[in-house]
Parts: C-alpha cells; structure tokens; sequence
C-alpha cells in the first residue's frame, strides 16, 4: 500500500517489480474532488472580502516532484480565480511541508505580504499558523482569517477553533 504522496503511482508501481500495489490519496484519485473543496474556500472568503490570500501548498501530501505535478488545490484555487478575474498572486504561494512548523514559519511572511487570509493544506499546518499569531498578538479571526483543510480533530481541540474544508469526495 502506497501512501507516500511523495512516491507517484508510476514509481510506486516500478518499485514494487509486480506485486500488487494499492495506492492512496493520489492526485489523479477520481475520489477527492478538489475543484468543489476550494470552491467553498473560495467563496467563502471572498464572502467576507478577502482577496489577498496567503496559500501553503503542501510538498509532502500533495506535490509530486519526480512526476512535476502541481498540488491539486492550488492547481484548483488558479483556475477558479483566473475563471473569476481574481487572480492568485504567486508571492502568496509558499510550499512546504505539511507539519506545524511549516505554519509557524511561513505565518510572518504572509502578514508582511499583507496577506487578510491564509489556506494551509492541512489542519496542522493551520495550528503552526494559530499558535505564532497567538504568540505575535495577531488576532484570529479578527486580524488575519485561518482556514485548514481536511477537518480534523485537531480542527476543534485548538483555540479558536479551526475554520477547516471538509474533504469533499467525488460521488
């Protein structure tokens, strides 16, 4: 079972020399729909005004370097800004890993980008972001909007609570 997002299915498949493979979360999964999620994101924070949006695409969950591929949500979140003539400012991408401090690192280069709002690949990336602002007196939401994604339990056990995108599956 292949559930490095870092190994591509091809590779996966040349490593394992035949036996059977099932791999997990890929970007080419027809079971994560990936549009509908930064849908929502999108309108949801263009809802209360943001249009500055810092985004931390995750290299560990969803880039797969040795194929090229671009992270599905932000190759999502692109073409639906562009679709609506809001386009997505490349300073304001910053790909990393998806861990805690990821978000505590990157959270001071999006304030000084003059980033309103921040969408990290994942819930604990999120937490890296919340714990710095809590440190550096940024007030979320009211200062800086935090939105997640994957809904995890952590989502719910950090205060304030994560704003998270539920991953939404393809019917």
């Amino acid at each position: 079972v292949n559930m490095d997002p870092a190994i591509s299915s091809a590779r996966a498949a040349a490593l394992c020399k035949g036996i059977p493979l099932v791999n997990f979360c890929r970007d080419d999964d027809p079971g994560i729909d990936y549009e509908t999620g930064m849908e929502e994101l999108l309108d949801y924070l263009w809802r209360f005004g943001h249009r500055r949006i810092g985004v931390i695409e995750l290299q560990n969950r969803y880039k797969q370097y040795d194929e090229g591929l671009e992270d599905p949500c932000v190759r999502s979140m692109k073409r639906i800004c562009r679709d609506n003539d809001a386009p997505l400012e490349e300073e304001r991408i910053l790909s990393g890993e998806g861990v805690f401090e990821t978000g505590y690192a990157f959270a001071p280069r999006f304030v000084e980008l003059g980033a309103t709002a921040i969408f990290t690949g994942n819930d604990l990336c999120a937490a890296g972001v919340l714990a710095w602002a809590h440190e550096h007196d940024v007030a979320i939401p009211d200062q800086l909007s935090l939105v997640g994604f994957d809904d995890s339990n952590l989502a719910v056990a950090v205060s304030p609570a994560l704003t998270s995108i539920q991953i939404p599956f393809a019917e």
